[in-house]
């Protein structure tokens, strides 16, 4: 199941959206705090594992150009 991540326009809470099948991407689900339509869906970060040793994960995804490249 896709995970997506949106962002309320509204009160700007961050929230997750699960969606049973990928074509989905169009529908715009409700703030889950203020319940407004107002939301936008966010570029998502991802991690991945790798074989041959432990990698530190710093969050950004290493290649977004801060400071951990």
């Amino acid at each position: 199941m896709p995970t997506y991540e949106y962002s309320c326009r509204n009160c700007n809470e961050y929230f997750d959206m699960f969606f049973k099948t990928f074509g989905n991407v169009e529908q715009k689900p409700l703030c889950p705090k203020c319940k407004s339509e107002n939301t936008e869906r966010m570029m998502s970060v991802f991690a991945s594992a790798e074989s041959g040793g432990a990698k530190e994960f710093t969050g950004c995804g290493e290649g977004c150009g801060c400071a951990h490249n």
